[in-house]
């Protein structure tokens, strides 16, 4: 069982400095969250645990705008991120596709994580905006998905990682019209989101420390989007690509696999298609493609592939009636 009460303060201030206008944004969330576990583990040992804990949240933001179009933002936050239930009740079963049985860790604590941004943002006109970014996170008692061999079977259950974990970004944003090529081209607008991520956590595992990226981190994300809008039609067109860099998927114990023992997701290129038309005020047909390239989701550990198969594409078409 799990409770959570929360409660939250903010001040939104804005005043100028020097002829500048300046908006001060800050406050705090208060969370008491109780999770209580009465269960067994598949030796029918009892488990109980009552975890009992009160955080304090702040959050500060700083807004200056030099400009009538440019914002200088800065911010810092206190995070966390609490284990499921799944994550966290000792219950196994079998999961057929990775071939391996999977168990809750009670043993798990809440992550608690502080976040760092500062960013510029330009908007040229209404809709469109020009923003670069860089952002610092530290993490504490991250989770992580860890795979633990068992004699015969291999366990893949979830830790907290031992030491802190560092993430340091850059981010680009561009949303912009083109209109400026003239003629049908001014419904169609381009977006287009880019992360790069240096990731750092050092682990200690038997007495070995292994240094590498946090679990399910990328070390880059790209999402762009061509979208059209016409509208005496009001026909919405989108296009979306989207990939992510090489990232770990399960880790695993240093020393029991030779060489790098982490299982890695490659990289994998994901176009979506989808049509909206409405006709007059009430109905309105929508058809979507997902995943157009169809590629392989593939893993591999050490150097070689490991498993692989294919997610399909996914093709649906909806008629919707508003009253």
């Amino acid at each position: 069982m799990e409770n959570l009460v929360a409660g939250y303060v903010m001040v939104d201030v804005p005043f100028q400095i020097s002829g500048l206008d300046v908006r001060l944004v800050t406050g705090a969330r208060v969370e008491k969250n109780i999770q209580l576990l009465n269960s067994f583990t598949v030796t029918d040992d009892r488990v109980n645990v009552n975890r009992d804990i009160v955080d304090i949240l702040p959050a500060f933001n700083l807004i200056v705008r030099p400009f009538e179009n440019l914002n200088i933002r800065t911010s810092a936050s206190q995070t966390l991120a609490r284990p499921s239930l799944r994550e966290f009740a000792p219950f196994q079963f079998y999961d057929f596709g990775l071939q391996a049985t999977v168990s809750g860790n009670p043993n798990l604590v809440r992550a608690l994580i502080q976040n760092y941004d500062l960013r510029v943002e330009y908007f040229p006109s209404a809709g469109e905006v020009l923003s670069a970014g860089v952002f610092y996170k530290r993490f504490e008692n991250a989770i992580e998905e860890t795979l633990f061999p068992q004699q015969s079977e291999l366990v893949r259950s979830y830790a907290n990682a031992s030491g802190p974990a560092n993430n340091l970004g850059v981010e680009l944003e561009v949303r912009k019209s083109l209109g400026f090529f003239g003629g049908v081209m001014r419904d169609f607008m381009v977006s287009v989101n880019a992360a790069f991520i240096d990731s750092r956590i050092i682990v200690q595992q038997a007495g070995v420390n292994d240094e590498r990226s946090m679990w399910g981190q990328s070390p880059y994300t790209i999402n762009t989007t061509l979208s059209y809008f016409n509208p005496s039609t009001r026909t919405a067109v989108t296009l979306a690509y989207n990939t992510y860099g090489r990232r770990i998927i399960q880790v695993n114990l240093v020393g029991v696999f030779q060489g790098d023992p982490h299982v890695y997701e490659l990289p994998r290129h994901v176009i979506d298609f989808s049509v909206i038309q409405p006709f007059g005020d009430a109905l309105e047909l929508k058809m979507s493609i997902r995943d157009l390239l169809n590629q392989s989701l593939k893993w591999e550990q050490n150097g070689a592939l490991i498993q692989s198969n294919i997610r399909g594409m996914g093709v649906s078409l909806g008629l919707g009636y508003r009253m």
